[in-house]
């Protein structure tokens, strides 16, 4: 173990008396075997560092905990020396066993995720959340978010929004009718905006796809893209005239295409290519089965991607971008990411946000250039960027990440209306969604505030450690304050979710 991590932890712990290298036999009745990195001593308490690459919980540890407790007085803690993203599983076990999980960054050491933090949670109302699921049963959209759809009034497209808010209200789903609603909706959104058939299609697919994806427990992707789409719809209507700014600042301040369009594109399809990378696990034809995707030009789209995310890294753009200028702007990393994203032996097999940026970006050759530059390229390069397993990829590169809002505004803005719609989501496990619902939406001038209920307090404390990494690591906001308060009702869950 690097031996400048010590140091570092031992200065975090100002006052704390400290030991290395302590054997831990005793307090697991002399079997475990396992030492610590670092034991720290105050008063009558103890905490034993483990000093670990990432923050999962090994498997061993937990097997320990569970066959013997610890003291009360003594704590496990597990301090990650790298940024890598906590699962949930691992969120879990911290929370069930008592373990602590910090952070090493370049100048202090952080908690990631503290077990105690479920003491503290904010609680609703039984009746509340009773309320919410009966909704739940008959629609797939909150309230909150179509009351202030009904509002909307500066997108180009507010009057399909609003006709879509009353009608919706006005309704009382069974079965698939929500679905077919929604997606009837959908179509016209399109046909006003790029109507061609092939977006249309790749939607379809999706929605019909996904029944069979539900029954295996993978959770919805189709309503989900909709509420996506939703809820950036009521960020940009609110903050439209910023938003446009950002957006047009890309394209020399004059872009002749409207931002309410691209991102109709990005959201509905960020996830149009998910059943093809999880092919595998619900099609019924076993490990190993992968889906080859056949790309005419994959180093051109790579190249595309790349262009123009080193224009829209610069603050001030004086010019606007067009694909010609692919072989003198670029940058090589994203490039390099794209191409491995979609090689039929990467680990996503292949990932799905860069096979379906890759698809839209097959319209090159079939719309006029304008379009293509500043309406089609902007909405792939957010789909690209929307995925976690890019994300670590950036990383891993270096010097990609965060991405700032004004460069980025649409990349911005599909990254966090989709890590943060985790509300009602369907699964075979859970078909009306009730594990977590959307309790308040709030929205003005400086702030964007959400409200969300989860049922498992280990998913509750995942959306904020996600929230927070999202809006630490990844996106960089600028003028607006993005906040999520998360709300539970049930104690801990002491075993785990199949």
């Amino acid at each position: 173990m690097p031996e400048d991590f010590r140091p570092r932890i031992v200065s975090a712990f100002k006052g704390w008396r400290y030991t290395e290298a302590a054997n831990l036999s005793k307090y697991f009745a002399g079997r475990s075997g396992l030492s610590a990195d670092l034991i720290f001593k105050n008063n009558a308490h103890r905490l034993a560092i483990l000093i670990r690459e990432t923050p999962e919980i090994p498997e061993y540890l937990t097997t320990m905990l569970t066959r013997k407790k610890l003291p009360k007085n003594f704590q496990l803690g597990i301090v990650s020396t790298t940024s890598q993203f906590i699962g949930f599983e691992n969120i879990r076990a911290a929370i069930e066993h008592g373990i602590k999980i910090y952070r090493v960054s370049k100048n202090d050491v952080s908690i990631y995720v503290d077990p105690a933090r479920v003491d503290t949670l904010s609680r609703v109302k039984s009746s509340r959340i009773k309320k919410e699921h009966d909704r739940q049963k008959i629609k797939g959209i909150p309230l909150a978010i179509i009351q202030e759809i009904a509002g909307s009034k500066n997108l180009r497209y507010s009057q399909i929004l609003r006709r879509f808010a009353a009608d919706y209200e006005g309704r009382h789903f069974v079965a698939e009718e929500e679905n077919t609603f929604i997606l009837a909706c959908i179509k016209r959104l399109l046909r006003e905006t790029l109507p061609d058939s092939d977006s249309v299609k790749s939607i379809e697919v999706l929605e019909t796809l996904e029944r069979f994806m539900q029954r295996e427990g993978i959770r919805d992707h189709f309503l989900h893209s909709f509420q996506v789409f939703l809820l950036g719809c009521i960020i940009l209507d609110y903050h439209y005239g910023k938003f446009s700014a950002w957006y047009s600042n890309c394209f020399g301040g004059s872009s002749s295409v409207k931002i309410e369009d691209t991102w109709l594109l990005a959201s509905l399809l960020h996830d149009a290519k998910y059943p093809f990378q999880n092919i595998s696990k619900w099609s019924g034809l076993g490990p190993g089965t992968g889906y080859a995707i056949k790309l005419e030009t994959p180093r051109r789209r790579a190249q595309l991607l790349g262009s123009l995310f080193q224009h829209s890294r610069r603050m001030k753009t004086k010019n606007t971008w067009h694909s010609d200028l692919v072989d003198r702007l670029r940058n090589p990393d994203i490039e390099k990411i794209a191409i491995a994203q979609v090689s039929p032996s990467s680990p996503n097999l292949p990932n799905h946000a860069a096979i379906s940026s890759f698809s839209l970006l097959a319209k090159e050759s079939i719309l006029p250039p304008v379009i293509f530059c500043q309406e089609i390229c902007p909405a792939a390069l957010a789909i690209f960027l929307h995925d976690s397993a890019v994300w670590s990829d950036m990383t891993k590169a270096g010097n990609l990440l965060p991405l700032e809002m004004k460069q980025f505004p649409l990349a911005f803005l599909l990254i966090y209306c989709d890590g943060l719609q985790e509300w009602g989501r369907r699964s075979g496990n859970d078909p009306q969604g009730k594990n977590s619902c959307l309790l308040d939406l709030k929205i003005d001038e400086k702030s964007v505030t959400t409200r969300i209920w989860f049922n498992d307090p280990a998913n509750a404390i995942m959306m904020e450690v996600q929230h927070a990494r999202i809006l630490n690591e990844i996106v960089v906001p600028s003028e607006i304050d993005f906040k999520c308060e998360v709300n539970i009702t049930s104690p801990v869950a002491t075993k785990p979710i199949r």
